[in-house]
């Protein structure tokens, strides 16, 4: 029986143990021999800090207004408008609170509610 049990798992795994994989050209095959499905995301490409600054403006504003709050839905002008303002205020020189991450924290969620309203639109 263990040798049936072997047979079936070398025919599973390959000879190594590792399953190995079906050739397809979105695999993307590192020296190692490890493979991973490409993605169309890079995640890595987007600057930290500004994301980091952007996620303290979410938490400050999750302590006035609740956390998520903004899920509950808000007029996709109306955050356009509201990162407008911060972007003008940073423009006129106005230094006195994180403009441009708060202008991110609002394009974001103009973003979501957009992608939402496509989604559903389907």
């Amino acid at each position: 029986m263990t040798d049936l049990w072997n047979s079936m798992r070398n025919e599973q795994l390959g000879t190594n143990g590792w399953h190995e994989p079906v050739e397809r050209e979105e695999l993307k095959r590192y020296e190692s021999g490890a493979t991973r499905t490409d993605i169309e995301e890079r995640w890595s490409l987007l600057p930290m800090d500004a994301l980091r600054a952007a996620a303290r403006v979410m938490a400050r504003g999750a302590k006035t207004h609740g956390d998520r709050n903004w899920e509950r839905g808000i007029p996709i002008e109306e955050v356009c408008d509201h990162a407008m303002n911060h972007i003008a205020k940073y423009l006129e020189g106005d230094r006195s609170e994180e403009h441009l991450a708060h202008a991110l924290c609002n394009m974001a969620m103009a973003v979501h509610f957009h992608l939402k309203e496509e989604k559903d639109d389907k």
